[in-house]
């Protein structure tokens, strides 16, 4: 199990050992029936289909995919200039993954 927190995020990864059938557990049970692997859970909400939790972190990785490679914003001035301004405010930058890095 793995706890992290940032200024404004705060996650708990807990790994699945699927060589010792830890999906087949009770309290796995409760998060997914069908004992499929990823589960994500937030509060009382659960999402147990992979593709949907595939989909959301290809969502969020696009969306900051030119605030990865910044050499594209010097060919798009208006990029540029609005990766200027929101760099201004404290949740823009709290939301950065350099803040926030990935497990």
């Amino acid at each position: 199990m793995l706890s992290l927190q940032s200024e404004r995020i705060s996650y708990e990864y807990k790994a699945v050992d699927l060589r010792k059938e830890k999906q087949y557990t009770a309290e796995f049970d409760k998060l997914n029936p069908m004992h499929l692997v990823p589960v994500l859970v937030d509060g009382d909400f659960v999402v147990s289909d992979s593709y949907a939790i595939l989909l959301a972190a290809s969502i969020i990785s696009s969306s900051i995919q030119p605030l990865q490679m910044l050499t594209v914003l010097a060919k798009f001035p208006t990029l540029r200039r609005i990766h200027e301004s929101y760099k201004t405010l404290p949740e823009y930058e709290a939301s950065s993954p350099n803040v926030n890095p990935m497990p």
